[in-house]
Order: structure tokens, then sequence, then C-alpha cells
């Protein structure tokens, strides 16, 4: 992955406040380079924290990013700070679709393990049932055999 350096700000920075961030900014580069998103972002992070009008700094830390939620703010902080890019608005028309769809897939996955866990207690119902009955058939059928095989008369001599 690689960040581009190129610096986008509506104010000009203290040199103190703008060497901080270029560091900032290099050290992200680096750990992107390195695959390490979580230091890239959190070096983004603190960029946006010195400068958040910097759309390179914005647009960084929507290529690292891991949450929903987080490519969500990037996005709009991009449209805030330059409405007039077509792409942004469309990246987030794209992410909210994305999202809906995902929360949508989440609910009827809910819905399907709460059926499944009342067709496994449904299930578990039949069989105490099933074998609640085996039991009582085979007790009867037990004393028919023994009345049967031992001659016991069903009514005691009156």
């Amino acid at each position: 992955m690689s960040i581009r350096t190129t610096t986008i700000a509506r104010a000009v920075l203290p040199e103190e406040a703008q060497t901080r961030l270029d560091a900032l900014l290099r050290s992200a580069e680096e750990a992107a380079r390195a695959g390490d998103r979580a230091r890239a972002s959190q070096s983004l992070r603190e960029a946006a924290l010195i400068n958040p009008y910097n759309e390179d700094v914005w647009q960084k830390l929507l290529a690292v990013v891991d949450s929903a939620e987080d490519r969500r703010v990037c996005l709009e902080n991009l449209i805030a700070i330059n409405p007039a890019h077509v792409e942004y608005h469309r990246l987030l028309g794209v992410h909210r679709t994305e999202v809906a769809r995902i929360e949508r897939v989440t609910q009827e996955m809910a819905v399907l393990a709460v059926e499944k866990r009342r067709r496994n207690w449904s299930s578990f119902l039949r069989g105490i049932a099933l074998g609640i009955g085996a039991t009582l058939f085979a007790l009867v059928l037990g004393i028919i055999v023994s009345i049967v095989v031992y001659g016991v008369p069903l009514l005691p001599p009156g």
C-alpha cells in the first residue's frame, strides 16, 4: 500500500506543528509499507488532530482504517473539506449501501439463528416424547408377555 505525502490544508500551521505532522505522515507511510495498518492508522489519527482540515491525512486514513464507522467518518470529513470532489460522494454512497446490506444480512442471520434454536428445541421435545412413548410401550408389552408366559390371570378369583 502506497501513501502519498502531498499536503492539502486550509490553514497554515506553526512550524512545530507542521514538523510533527510531517513526521507522523512519514511514520504512517513506513507503517503502511510494512503492512502495519494499526500503527499507520494511529499516526494518521494523531496527524488529523494536528490538522483536521488536511485532505491528504483523511485520504490516507481512509486507506488504513478497518471499521465501517471509521470509513464513514473519513469520507464525511473528506466531503466537508472538499465538497466538490464527486468521488468522495460516490464512495460514501457505496459505503452506505454496503453497510445497509451487511445490516440486512446480519438481521436475516439472527432470524435464522432463532428459528434454528426453535427447531432444535422442538426436536428435543419430540425426542423426549418419543422416549417416553417407547418406554410406556415397552412396559405394556412386558406386562402382556409376563401374563402370557406365566399365566397370571387378569382378575383375581372371586
